[in-house]
This record gives C-alpha cells, sequence and structure tokens, in this order.
C-alpha cells in the first residue's frame, strides 16, 4: 500500500505523506466523496473521512483516536438518515476493525490524514494534496 510513497516527519512527530499539508475541518468539510474516489473506495473511505472530519478539533487532530467510541459515534452520525430513530447506533466488532484499519491507511497514503504513534495510542491529523 505504501510501496513508492515519501512520507515526511514534522517535528511534532506527525507522519504525512509528501506534498501534502495540514487541514482544518473548515476546509475538509464536503470532501468525502472526493476522498473515496481518489481513494478509488468510495463507499467506505468517503463516509470514514467525513467521520473524521467530525471527530477533529479546530486544527484538524484528533487526539488518542479510539477507534470504537469514534466508530459508534463519529460514524454513525454520518451514516444516520431521516428514517433512523435518533437512539439507532453502529456496533464496533471486530471485522469492523479491520475494514476501518485498511481504510484509514488508504486515507494515510491517499495524503488525506496524517498519523502519530503515542505509545499506547494513535492520533490523526487531518491533510489535504497540496
Amino acid at each position: 500500500m505504501f510501496e513508492g510513497i515519501e512520507f515526511a516527519r514534522d517535528d511534532d512527530g506527525w507522519e504525512y505523506r509528501m506534498g501534502c499539508r495540514f487541514a482544518t475541518p473548515d476546509e475538509c468539510d464536503s470532501l468525502g466523496r472526493q476522498v473515496g474516489l481518489a481513494t478509488r473506495s468510495m463507499m467506505t473511505d468517503s463516509v470514514l473521512y467525513d467521520a473524521f472530519v467530525l471527530a477533529a478539533d479546530k486544527q484538524g487532530r484528533i487526539v488518542n483516536h479510539e477507534i470504537d467510541s469514534w466508530y459508534e459515534k463519529q460514524v454513525t452520525e454520518v451514516m444516520r438518515d431521516e428514517d433512523d430513530d435518533s437512539s439507532w447506533s453502529l456496533t464496533y466488532d471486530r471485522f469492523t476493525f479491520g475494514v476501518l484499519v485498511d481504510s484509514q491507511l488508504r486515507l494515510v497514503a491517499a495524503g488525506y490524514l496524517a498519523t502519530r504513534g503515542n505509545g499506547d495510542s494513535v492520533s490523526y491529523r487531518l491533510t489535504l494534496p497540496s
């Protein structure tokens, strides 16, 4: 997945695809469809990117990302439609974990997420190709 892709690392430990820049949620809002087309995985990556945008702070960071609660909160919010009861929520499981990690790696490789290891956890940051 990362073969032939060069990554940069800044002084704060963020690793991101060369030629990309950090972005704010406002800059990334409504880009899910574009991201899905870029990664060639429209059905998952576009939804998950929109969920990352929802989870990000004002600087575009998702610090100490907790994949299970993110899935059940932000991914549920992106997926919810007008026919769903307000208590409806997606349920996280082992299969879901694999799908999510695969998608997150595609988003990093495509230049839409930066990553930073924090010992026992990982953080993400929104990025955009320049």
